[in-house]
């Protein structure tokens, strides 16, 4: 409606009870879910946004390597820096 009316925003805004800014933020956001804008849609964003979390997640709950080297007895730690020297 905004750019098949050819009326400025403010106009536009007031008739339609709103403010200019979020006819712009509209707008804007017509043109990314459109394909018209290079950035994420929002389904794009929300997916983006699980995947962070389960990472996070996953990488919450995996050891950290210092933490399985201190759980091995201390001779399996000899014979892997043994085993890890000879395969230079």
């Amino acid at each position: 409606m905004l750019r098949s009316s050819g009326r400025p925003v403010p106009q536009l805004a007031s008739e339609l009870d709103v403010s200019p800014q979020s006819l712009r933020n509209w707008s804007a956001q017509l043109d990314v879910e459109q394909g018209k804008a290079d950035v994420l849609t929002s389904s794009e964003r929300e997916q983006l946004r699980r995947l962070r979390r389960k990472t996070y997640a996953a990488q919450a709950l995996s050891p950290s390597a210092a933490t399985v080297r201190r759980a091995l007895p201390k001779r399996n730690r000899r014979r892997r820096r043994i085993a890890g020297a000879h395969e230079m």
